[in-house]
């Protein structure tokens, strides 16, 4: 009723002055929502990475630390599937493998019979990542994973090597492993595609390197 008292130019000033005050509020609104929302919510990574078994081992090798012992290592293969929710934080899971093989021969007898065994490493755990960069095509991260990992060993030893499997896989066997990502980074050459690579502490992998489709 009081709004039939006002003349119109000042009930015009008003609406204008509400409008222009009210409207910010659901752009800035509006705003905050878009930049917090993410283009390329999933993503899949495949890599190649050097375990600390794997390192060791190699020092082993290359130094030749023990006469007459032979190690041969794959590096680890994992797969990677992301889900991000947010510019901040992203969630998923991983699988991992790696083999060992372990021989061994007299150095002093060419003709003496070798031994060795046979080792198989599988990993499967959750991942959870924080950015601490977040760019268009170039972000950095840290994070940790909570896993499980699975020893499997064949043995050939000389005696009934069923007995050795047994001992060792049932001390190597299925163990909790969780890994803590010191430091990584994504980098995009295209809208889509980019390379990724990783420091962690922990397994599946110590050092690890990639390609990586985001969608």
């Amino acid at each position: 009723m009081w709004l039939k008292c006002l003349p119109a130019g000042v009930i015009l000033i008003l609406a204008v002055a509400v409008s222009s005050t009210v409207s910010p509020l659901f752009a800035q609104e509006k705003t905050g929502k878009s930049e917090n929302r993410v283009i390329h919510p999933h993503q899949v990574r495949g890599n190649i990475g050097f375990s600390t078994s794997g390192i060791l081992s190699g020092i082993v090798n290359y130094f030749q630390i023990i006469d007459g012992v032979n190690i041969r290592r794959n590096p680890v293969i994992s797969a990677t599937y992301l889900f991000q929710p947010t510019r901040r934080a992203a969630i998923g899971g991983t699988i991992a493998h790696q083999n060992f093989s372990v021989t061994y021969r007299d150095p002093d007898n060419s003709s003496a019979r070798q031994y060795g065994l046979r080792a198989n490493r599988f990993y499967l755990g959750a991942t959870g990542l924080l950015y601490i960069v977040y760019q268009a095509n170039f972000r950095m991260y840290s994070g940790a994973r909570l896993g499980f990992s699975n020893w499997n060993v064949n043995s050939d030893v000389g005696f009934p090597s069923d007995v050795v499997d047994r001992v060792i896989n049932f001390a190597l066997g299925g163990t909790f492993a969780p890994q803590l990502i010191i430091l990584g980074g994504e980098s995009y050459v295209t809208e889509h595609v980019g390379f990724q690579g990783e420091l962690a502490i922990g397994a599946p992998h110590l050092l690890s390197f990639g390609a990586c489709y985001r969608w």
